[in-house]
């Protein structure tokens, strides 16, 4: 077999490969894949959103800048000119993916998918935008009535980082989002801060080499207490990627995890909790 016909048979699996395993017809529910969050799972190799379903990630990080075309899916203000839409890139594939799969997104009908919308630039332009769009997806968004001080829970859970408009969202009687807190929001509303995240140098300097410092371990330890006493979630993010990490942290019972090797990720905690 020469170059040629070799480069064209791998072309030709890749192909086969994208096609089975990453379109919106043909994607079995995956298993929840519990603690991982993906981190700018929108900047990997394959289509955003069947990626993170596709390995059954429960919560993942979407960075927007509000703009005249838009609210735009980037990470800087550079990539503005050729980026998509959050619309685009996400809420139609999903809206899509639902219809086909019966309103489900994980083989646990009841498990909620987490946005966290990380908002660059104006948080009021970003904010306004975000809003008109849930409102245009309404059936899918978990919203709070803030009148009513009821929940109607959908299929999606927005959680608000970055550039938060905590005023904006506080003052709207309809509320399609909440707030990702930082370490001072613990013991606050857990319904406006449901999840609260960290930096993980803030607690931790430890790498994943022998084990981790009594003093270090006693500070997370803390955290955690505090937080799940007011149930509420915590993420550690820029954290070492590495499985002993890993396994410390959900050992000490952390909710989220930062997770840029989804798919290692993956295999770690199948290989963890295997029957």
């Amino acid at each position: 077999m020469n170059w040629k016909i070799t480069c064209l048979f791998y072309i030709s699996v890749l192909l086969v490969y994208s096609n089975i395993a990453y379109t919106q017809d043909t994607m079995a529910l995956p298993n929840y894949l519990p603690h991982a969050h993906a981190h700018n799972d929108y900047a990997k190799e394959r289509p955003t959103l069947t990626a993170a379903l596709a390995i059954g990630v429960g919560s993942i990080e979407i960075d927007v800048f509000g703009t005249r075309r838009g609210l735009l899916v980037a990470h800087t203000a550079i990539e503005l000119p050729w980026a998509k839409t959050l619309e685009i890139r996400y809420f139609e594939p999903l809206e899509a993916i639902l219809q086909k799969q019966n309103g489900q997104w994980f083989d646990n009908p009841t498990q909620r998918l987490i946005f966290m919308i990380d908002i660059k630039g104006n948080s009021t332009i970003a904010y306004t935008q975000l809003r008109a769009l849930c409102q245009k997806y309404a059936p899918l968004i978990t919203t709070y009535y803030a009148q009513q001080d009821s929940i109607a829970y959908g299929k999606i859970d927005i959680v608000l980082s970055g550039h938060k408009p905590i005023e904006l969202l506080q003052s709207d009687s309809i509320q399609y989002m909440t707030i990702d807190g930082s370490q001072a929001a613990i013991g606050k509303n857990n319904r406006f801060y449901p999840r609260v995240s960290m930096p993980y140098s803030s607690v931790l300097q430890w790498r994943g080499r022998g084990e981790l410092p009594a003093d270090q371990r006693l500070r997370l330890e803390q955290i955690i207490a505090q937080a799940h006493q007011n149930n509420q979630k915590v993420r550690l993010w820029a954290m070492p990627n590495n499985e002993k990490v890993w396994r410390t942290l959900l050992d000490m019972e952390l909710d989220w995890l930062n997770i840029d090797k989804l798919r290692k990720y993956s295999l770690f905690y199948k290989k963890k909790f295997k029957d």
